[in-house]
Formats: C-alpha cells, structure tokens, sequence
C-alpha cells in the first residue's frame, strides 16, 4: 500500500477525532471562574498548579498522580515555552490560579479533551491490526461519541486517561493471540502500567494480558516471558508517573485503605440502586442501550469465532463490573476503563451483522425472489455494496441516541448555571454579606467577591479605624455600609467542614429556632444537597417540613425547561445533565425568607449549621 493510500484510509479517523475535540472542548468555559465538579476541584489541577512552588509530592494518594503531573507539564509548555501565544493576565500561574482561575481551568479541560482522544485512536490502531478496518473504524466512533466519554473528557478529572493504556492493554493482547508477535504482548503489559497511572482498577488489565500469553498454542512460555517482561515495564512506568506514592508509602498505604474501606463498606446518601444495578443503568445511557446490545451480539459472534479472543477481550469489563458490584458506593465513571472494549465488541457485533444482512440480500438475488431494487444490474451493486451500507446504517442507529445526548449536554453547557444566576441576582439586588444558610452545592471561590481578581465597585479599603493595624475593606451599598478587617464575602460563610456528603447528619426541626435567633432569617436550598438529605435522614425530612411551613419562597432559579418534571437525584444525572429535562446546569435553588425573624449582617457569633460532631444531641425531634 502507498504512503498516500494509507494517509487517505486515516482520514476517516482524523473526521472522528475533530468533531469528539469539538463535542468536548466547545462551551469549555461553563461554570467558570467557578468549578462545579467536585473532583475537578479538589484533586488534580490545584496540586499541580502547587507544583510551580517547587515541591512535586501531590500530597495526594487516592487517585494515582498522572493527570497531576500532565496537567503541570501540560500549563508549563503553554504558559512558559509557548507563553507569547498564551500569556497569563497575572503573570505567573500559581498567581494567575489565585485571581482568576478560568484561564487554567481551560487548559486543564483541553487536557482531559486530548487524553480522551487518545484514547479514541489507540482502540482504532490496536483494532485494525486485528479486527480489520471496519470494525476498528466503527469501534472508534463509538468511543469518540458515547456520552460517558464525551461528558468526562469535559472535566479536568484523571479517569480519561485511561482510556488509552486500556485499549492498548487488550488490544495488545488480543493482537498476541492472532498473529503471536511477542513486541504486541510486551506493549500490552507496558499499557497496564500506562493505565494503572490514571486509575489504580484498571489493574485487573492484567488478567486477559496473562490470559493472552496461555492461550496462544506452542508458544505459552514465549507469551509468558513476553507478558513478563511488558508488565514489568509497565511496573516501571507506573512507578515514574507516582514516585511519591512510593516514597511516602505509608501515608499512601494508609489513605488508600481508608478510601477501599468507604468505597466498600458506606453508601452515599442519597444512593438508590445497589451497583450492579447502577452499572448495568449506565451503561444504557453512558454508553448507549443500541450499543450495548450490539456488544452483547459481538461477544456472541466472537465467541463462536475464537473463543481465545472473545475471552481476552471481554475478561476485563466482567471483572471490573464485579469489582465494582462488590463496592458500596456507584458512580458511572468508575466503568469507563471498560468502554473501549465494549466499544470493540460492539464495533464486532456490528460488523457481523451487517455480513448476516448482506448474506441474506445475496441469498434472495440468486433465488430471484428478492425485491426489485436488488436484482438486475442495479441489484449487483447493491448486493456488493450491501456490507458497508449495512455497518453505516447500523453504526448510525447505534450511534443516534449518544450523538442525541452529547448535543443536549452542550445545549445545557451554554446556558448559565443556576448557582450563577443566583449569585448574579444576590449582588444586583445588594442582598450581600447576609447571614444566609447556603446548602454545600457550591465552592469556596462562590463566595468571593472578586472571582476574577477585579473588585466590584462597591468594595473598596478604608481607614484602619478600629486598631487592625492595616488598612480596613469598606463595604458600601444603598441602605448598608461597614469598614472591618476581614474581606468581605458575598455571603456569610457556612461552616466549612459541612459537606454534601453529611449535610444531613446537622439538619434537625429546632435547628430553625437557632436560625432566627442568630439573624439567619436567609435560607437557601439546593436540591443537589436537600434530595440526597431528606432520602439519608427523617430528621433532615422533620427538617425541610418545618421549613416549608415557616418561610416564604422569595426567589427560585430551576435548571429545567419549562413544564418539564424536576429529575430525581442522581449521582451521575444530576451533574452531567443527560436527562432531557434540564435546560442549563446546575440544582433547583429556592431562596427562601424565614417568617418572624430579623435578618442580620456581617460574620456571625455561631455558623450555622453546626458540624454533626459537634452539635449537640437533637433528643426527640422527630
């Protein structure tokens, strides 16, 4: 084959390539200056951004440290070699990250983008040595498009990373097994490595690699020797991708412990399903119910193929399901290491179907008790044809409902978060520095006055009056003005060790009383935190009732389109927004003004409400 041949045949794969970066990195900029993901926030890119101080350790050891190192490598070539291309409004980027985030943000999402590509063109390279062209082409479109893919390589979060040493793990092995290349089973180990380095399940990769190397007949102890020598490259690689999890190995031991121990033995609040449950759902909407079935079918054809390659490319998407079925706790992104094997299967199952259907419309040609438009000479063209007519129709229905879903999920990233519009409306109306209880749905930076490093006009400094011993910040509104020491915040902070998680654990009926006696006569709920409450607890329920009662709704901002019914929540639906019911991100919020109470400003005495361990017993409330 010529070199512009085998350019040309590449071309479909660089058109999947481009519409998945478009599909990922369009409206990249939702959320921003504030970060809504949760891990997004918290556990890769602020420890990379810590490592322009000079200190490399993460600190950090329930996720495996790749994505961290990438992302810093990743901000120092486009801030430092290309920084005349893309220069930082504050100069340096732990600076830059301080004052106005977005910009970091944007490129540590660009990150996961890329990543998950990756991940889309290793599946096809590794399909096409073994499976042919066609299947590695369908495969690969249904990687780049299935919505769970799409969705998370849009949040700057390790779990796209993946995506790539598990295609090129089972692959690899796969390609062992048809054609007994050892350089294929060593790339195959080294790949467990590469993958391990993103998510630490993805591990159990090894299995079909050492399944590869017994299956292949006349050649176990070559495939044994092969399969060794790869996952000790792959050992290496991922000990160069985590250095600190070895060097402070027993704080690592330790937080990794602790993590299996809630992952396997406490439920979220607010869980409904069981995981095996949870999983087999997600794969309905995360991968497509279409696709799943047509996986199924291709493990089916497979198997009567060659059970040798049926087994080592479906081995590790059983395993990781009963791993996680054996957990505690769900959620849809724990499975995706397995989607491009399911990809494959289905790109299989596909491919398969389309020869049954061409076999069928041949078998009624020469019957010549077919349909007109297949006989004649027309009918052999058809006939010819029939097998790449038949794998774009059933790639296309397959492919409807993902495709379907991602362009909603971009509709609803485009519009304003509701915690946006709350916070727009909360300035605008002057309703600042109010002692409000805000339900934990949002981040610290929500709070600040200044996410973009500009303070508003109304915020200025003023003269040390009070014995600060440096100058004051002066608030200045209609109707209110201050000069204190402390910066001020668009609302009086909550307690910061509530989280969503255990939110509910400090809600109890008398709780309102403290409210009023203490100026927090502004309550704001947030569905993502009130569903998951009133499920967890019948206090918390007792809780919501009482203040339903005795408060006035002043203001609601509800991410659903008009008329539509509020979802129920989810813990992957509810922040990824597949369901067609929402209109633009974020949780129904309800600003809500308690009845008979004073409303107070400024840093309370008590922040309310109180931490669970250290509120005092609620007796019989309920």
């Amino acid at each position: 084959m010529t070199p512009l041949r085998r350019s040309l045949q590449l071309l479909p794969l660089a058109a999947l390539l481009a519409l998945g970066l478009v599909l990922r990195l369009a409206h990249a900029r939702y959320g921003l200056p504030f970060v809504w993901n949760l891990d997004e926030r918290t556990h890769f890119v602020n420890r990379a951004v810590q490592m322009f101080n000079g200190d490399f350790d993460p600190g950090y050891y329930q996720n495996p440290a790749a994505f961290t190192y990438l992302a810093y490598l990743w901000l120092r070539f486009l801030y430092g070699g290309l920084g005349f291309w893309f220069p930082l409004e504050w100069g340096t980027v732990p600076r830059q990250f301080s004052r106005d985030p977005t910009e970091i943000w944007l490129a540590a999402r660009a990150l996961a983008a890329l990543l998950s590509l990756a991940g889309v063109a290793a599946l096809y390279f590794v399909a096409r040595r073994t499976f042919g062209r066609a299947v590695a082409l369908v495969a690969a479109a249904l990687l780049c498009f299935a919505f769970l893919p799409v969705a998370y390589g849009r949040i700057a979060v390790t779990d796209s990373g993946a995506l790539a040493g598990s295609a090129l793990a089972v692959g690899g092995a796969a390609a062992w097994v048809a054609h007994g290349r050892a350089r294929w089973l060593v790339t195959a180990g080294a790949a467990v490595g590469i993958a391990c380095a993103f998510k630490y399940t993805t591990g159990l990769l090894a299995v079909p690699v050492l399944a590869a190397a017994l299956l292949r007949r006349g050649a176990v102890r070559r495939g044994l020797a092969a399969a060794a020598a790869g996952l000790a490259l792959g050992a290496l690689l991922f000990a160069a991708a985590n250095p600190y999890l070895f060097v402070n190995f027993a704080t690592a031991w330790r937080d990794l412990r602790e993590q299996a121990a809630v992952a396997g033995l406490a439920r979220k609040a607010g869980q409904a399903q069981p995981p095996p449950i949870y999983y087999l759902d997600s794969l309905r909407w995360g991968f497509g119910l279409v696709a799943s079935g047509l996986a199924v079918a291709g493990a089916i054809a497979l198997w009567r193929r060659d059970r040798r390659l049926a087994l080592v490319v479906a081995v590790f998407p059983l395993l990781l399901f009963l791993w996680l079925s054996a957990q505690s706790r769900a959620f849809a992104r724990w499975l995706l290491p397995a989607y491009p094997q399911l990809a494959l299967l289905a790109g299989v199952g596909i491919v398969h179907s389309a020869g049954a259907l061409a076999a069928r419309v041949r078998a009624l040609r020469r019957r010549g008790d077919a349909p007109m438009a297949v006989t004649g000479s027309r009918g052999a063209a058809v006939a010819s044809s029939a097998p790449q007519l038949a794998t774009v129709a059933l790639t296309a229905i397959a492919l409807l409902q993902p495709l379907t879903a991602d362009l909603h999920q971009l509709r609803v990233a485009a519009a304003a978060d509701t915690r946006e519009l709350l916070r727009e409306w909360l300035v605008r109306s002057g309703n600042v520095e109010l002692r409000a209880v805000v339900e934990p749905a949002v981040p610290e930076r929500w709070y600040v006055v200044d996410p973009t490093g500009v303070l508003p006009r109304w915020v200025g400094r003023c003269a040390d009056e009070g014995g600060f011993g440096h100058p004051g910040w002066r608030v200045q509104l209609p109707g209110y003005e201050r000069c204190a020491r402390g910066k001020p915040a668009i609302l009086a902070r909550p307690d910061g060790a509530l989280a969503a998680t255990n939110y509910y654990r400090a809600l109890y009926p008398r709780l309102i009383d403290q409210y009023r006696f203490y100026g927090y006569c502004t309550v704001i709920t947030m569905s993502l935190v009130r569903d998951r409450a009133e499920r967890a607890s019948a206090a918390a329920r007792a809780y919501y009732r009482r203040l339903d009662r005795e408060s006035t709704v002043v203001r609601r901002f509800s991410p659903y389109r008009h008329g539509a019914r509020p979802v129920p929540f989810h813990f992957d639906h509810s922040y990824l927004y597949y369901p067609r019911a929402y209109a633009r991100p974020g949780p129904l919020i309800e600003v809500r003004r308690l009845r008979r109470c004073e409303q107070r400003r400024g840093l309370p005495i008590v922040r309310l409400p109180i931490a669970p361990d250290d509120r005092p017993a609620p007796g019989n409330e309920v």
